[in-house]
């Protein structure tokens, strides 16, 4: 048994050094090297805008202020956890922005933490935002701590997702929100025959000054890559991203869920995503042609999203009533009745607002759709 919990305890070691070794570099963000990031992009910033809001000029987190301001939530709220921080940008953003008042924030990674209080403290933001080093693996957050808890690109590095959903459902408030901006796509990134097929296909129509990498090598073709490839890079990276959709539909009530594509675009721009002048006209008809490609593909279902954003609230729990008082009713009969007939009402009630976002979302996603086949049709013209 000693053994066993020896090797364990390697392991784990191993995997905070990794995480540390990736993810306290900055240079691991550097377009000089690696090339933009696909969703810096400015028109795929507005298109994912557009998917996560409704507007291109609004991103998933002004559309956030918009939907609590809708269920009577006060801004800035006043304590907030984020979990998986990085260098505490999103921290800096949502806190200048007015959405929080304070933030707790956590991540593994030492280096990046040290950066992140460096910067806060440069911004005069260090006595708003705590920036810790945690490990999302063994978390334990403080009973009815937060107003709100954030993930952004975070918890697809997470393992033990039961256990993580359970600690945040205890630490928020009633009443409080769980938000999720993540990674849901393929686990390990075993990518799909059909997003492999249509990516290397987009890729294929490419010239070549659209394919070149920052190297100066063209782009070459997608593949699956091993587990074991995965796992020497970054053991956490999308180890149950696959996941997390349908585990933040079991654990939470979810009040509005947008999917924010990616299935294609994701890998087909990564890394050549800084070719595509956004004032060139070539250029922006062939990224409206790649944006009219995945929204058929989603639509049709060949493909799905891997990327959504998740706004959810801890369930209600009838059997559980919230007071002394309510537990004493709550031995009569007809009230006891009444109450369960309640809930059971204000689930339902979740469950059509949850089919209503769904279904906003979907709107939303079909006008993209239009709005790109309409921008190929008079391209062509």
């Amino acid at each position: 048994m000693k053994l066993a919990d020896d090797m364990s305890d390697a392991a784990d070691l191993a995997r905070r050094d990794k995480v540390n070794e990736v993810w306290s570099a900055a240079s691991v963000r550097d377009a000089q090297v690696l090339g933009q990031y696909w969703l810096a992009h400015p028109m795929v910033r507005d298109r994912v805008n557009r998917l996560a809001s409704g507007r291109p000029d609004q991103d998933a987190y002004g559309h956030l202020m918009e939907l609590l301001a809708a269920r009577g939530w006060r801004l800035p709220i006043g304590h907030a956890l984020s979990l998986g921080c990085g260098f505490g940008g999103l921290e800096r953003d949502l806190v200048g922005r007015g959405l929080v008042a304070r933030m707790d924030a956590l991540d593994l990674a030492e280096g990046a933490i040290a950066e992140a209080r460096r910067l806060a403290a440069d911004a005069g933001l260090g006595d708003r935002i705590q920036y810790q080093v945690a490990d999302l693996e063994a978390a334990y957050f403080a009973p009815g701590s937060a107003d709100i808890v954030f993930a952004h690109s975070s918890v697809h590095h997470v393992e033990r997702l039961e256990e993580l959903f359970a600690a945040v459902k205890q630490t928020l408030r009633p009443g409080g929100v769980f938000h999720l901006y993540e990674f849901v796509g393929a686990t390990r990134f075993q990518w799909t025959d059909a997003q492999l097929r249509l990516g290397n296909a987009l890729l294929d129509s490419l010239p070549e000054r659209l394919r070149r990498l920052p190297s100066g090598k063209p782009k070459g073709r997608l593949t699956r890559p091993t587990i074991e490839h995965m796992v020497g890079v970054d053991p956490t990276e999308a180890i149950r991203s696959a996941e997390i959709l349908s585990l933040m539909r079991e654990h939470f009530t979810i009040l509005e869920e947008r999917p924010l594509g990616g299935g294609l675009l994701h890998n087909v721009l990564g890394d050549i995503a800084q070719n595509f002048r956004p004032d060139d006209p070539e250029d922006r008809a062939v990224l409206e042609r790649f944006f009219a490609a995945e929204d058929a593909a989603m639509a049709d279902g060949t493909i799905g999203t891997d990327f959504a954003t998740i706004t959810a609230t801890v369930p209600e729990t009838p059997n559980r009533p919230s007071s002394r008082l309510t537990s004493l009713l709550l031995l009569v009969p007809p009230v006891r009745r009444l109450y369960i007939a309640l809930r059971q009402t204000q689930a339902e009630v979740a469950r059509l607002k949850a089919g209503q976002a769904h279904l906003s979302s979907e709107v939303a996603r079909l006008s993209c759709i239009v709005d790109s086949l309409k921008a190929s049709s008079t391209k062509s013209e």
